[in-house]
């Protein structure tokens, strides 16, 4: 196992226990710790999401909706019914579904514009969207295939495809879209 910070080696890349994903099913997630980055780095499987809970795919579908019906209200009805809800958790709002699905299709977005921006040459011809990419890619699964394509590139592409931090506006922002701690309203 090579370091994604130092390739070249020599910087102690070694094994540091692992971490728990409860969603979409129960995980366990190998960690590593660069002592020459002062970093660990879990080492996810292809079809999971980085930095938030969910499969590459689910998020895919949810986007792929919302295009296609091209309302988010409509979309995020569709994709996350109301009163859709997991143990011991309180009814999903239209409001919260509707940001959430937002946040993901600005995630999406933003990756395929930067996957065309640094691959000219195989997606020049493709819009931004999941089905423009499904069709150039010929695949039902254009995250899961983009994360094979820039596997090299993954440090420097912000999540959910790859590991690096959500970059806003020119700079880099960890909390751009963090949730508001307060209740939802009501419908």
């Amino acid at each position: 196992m090579r370091c994604p910070l130092h390739p070249e080696g020599g910087c102690g890349f070694h094994k540091h226990g692992y971490y728990e994903r409860k969603t979409p099913m129960p995980l366990k997630i190998a960690r590593m710790y660069c002592p020459k980055g002062q970093t660990t780095v879990g080492l996810i499987p292809d079809f999971l999401a980085s930095h938030i809970t969910g499969t590459l795919q689910d998020i895919e579908e949810a986007v792929a909706t919302y295009e296609l019906l091209g309302s988010l209200t409509d979309s995020a009805d569709a994709v996350r019914p109301p009163g859709m809800v997991g143990d011991n958790e309180e009814p999903v709002t239209l409001d919260a579904t509707t940001r959430w699905l937002g946040r993901r299709a600005k995630w999406v977005t933003g990756t395929l514009m930067a996957v065309a921006g640094m691959f000219p040459q195989l997606f020049s011809l493709a819009e931004p969207t999941i089905q423009s990419f499904r069709a150039h890619l010929d695949t039902e699964s254009v995250l899961v295939e983009l994360r094979r394509i820039c596997s090299d590139r993954l440090l420097y592409f912000p999540y959910p495809l790859g590991f690096g931090p959500r970059v806003e506006r020119g700079r880099i922002s960890h909390c751009a879209d963090q949730q508001s701690t307060c209740r939802d309203r009501p419908p």
